[in-house]
């Protein structure tokens, strides 16, 4: 395991934001016990910032040479870092909150962008709940590609929520498409995000976790409605 850069990380990002103080505050109060593990590192990475839950760790990984490639025009780099760190918070209050955690047989990416869906959105509306953390977050990971480039259908769909659930912001008649997009393929997009839009409630303490699962349970059927073979579990915490 590399360093922990949490202690440094908390009394230097964190608890010199008020908003971003209170809701790490929040966070913290479901960790059970788990120690919490943040590491800066440059090593190569697919992503920016990545977020996992184990028995007695709460693990966020900052990769910041990707970062700092990441950076659009006048963006500064600690407050790109700032925003990333909100969002992987982000990430393991929902995996604390019990929220569903899929997984699948099958090594592919539809089931990981298709948590993804599900974590951003509720990520999405709990920032709202904090001040300016919202927009700060919001301002900072803007959606630099709204190109869909897939041409299998049900990648199609998940990727279509992926974009709008990660970039708020975002109109779907934003989004151009590699390969026409089908009315079933339209149709399924929009059920889905009417029921993500659905699932989560700016209360997170009137979320039911059952009636969230069998929303779930929801898109599932749409994604075999529309090509998908294998089976997705749903977990919680």
């Amino acid at each position: 395991m590399y360093d922990n850069d949490f202690e440094k990380i908390k009394e230097e990002i964190i608890y010199k934001d008020a908003n971003l103080r209170a809701f790490f505050e929040a966070v913290d109060k479901k960790r059970c016990g788990r120690k919490w593990y943040i590491n800066k590192s440059s090593l190569r990475a697919d992503y920016l910032g990545q977020t996992m839950i184990e028995d007695k760790y709460i693990n966020i990984y900052l990769k910041t040479d990707e970062i700092r490639k990441s950076l659009k025009s006048g963006q500064e780099y600690h407050e790109k870092e700032k925003a990333i760190l909100i969002h992987e918070l982000g990430e393991a209050d929902y995996m604390l909150s019990r929220l569903p955690i899929l997984s699948s047989t099958e090594h592919n990416n539809i089931c990981s962008d298709f948590q993804e869906v599900l974590s951003h959105k509720y990520i999405e509306y709990v920032l709202k709940n904090y001040g300016n953390l919202y927009n700060f977050v919001y301002s900072n990971l803007v959606c630099t590609k709204s190109y869909n480039e897939k041409e299998d259908s049900l990648e199609k769909i998940i990727g279509t929520c992926h974009l709008l659930t990660t970039y708020p912001n975002l109109k779907k008649n934003e989004i151009v498409y590699k390969y026409k997009e089908t009315e079933n393929e339209l149709e399924a997009i929009d059920s889905i995000m009417h029921i993500i839009n659905d699932i989560f409630t700016l209360n997170q303490e009137v979320n039911d976790i059952n009636i969230i699962n069998e929303n779930t349970k929801k898109i599932i059927e749409i994604l075999k409605d529309n090509g998908m073979k294998y089976e997705i579990e749903i977990n919680n915490l």
